[in-house]
């Protein structure tokens, strides 16, 4: 999701919202159990000076991360990141 002149705490806010409406959901299959479902998001600033294809690549990353880290959350790139 691209938000053109939000600001970092939106985006933030808005992935963790998508993140817990789709924790919520409880899919009901024929048979068996409800399956739940989980999402991992990374969140990216395009810093001044730089691009949409740069911001994506450090999202993706935080993407990685917030996997690695356990799932179901949501990875604010690194400051770090936005330096390299």
């Amino acid at each position: 999701i691209v938000l053109p002149g939000g600001d970092p705490q939106a985006a933030l806010s808005l992935a963790e919202s998508i993140r817990a409406a789709c924790w919520s959901l409880n899919v009901r299959a024929t048979e068996g159990p409800p399956i739940r479902f989980t999402i991992s998001a990374g969140v990216c600033e395009i810093p001044t000076g730089g691009t949409f294809d740069e911001a994506l690549i450090r999202a993706d990353k935080a993407l990685y991360v917030a996997k690695r880290e356990g799932r179901n959350r949501v990875q604010v790139c690194a400051e770090s990141q936005l330096r390299a």
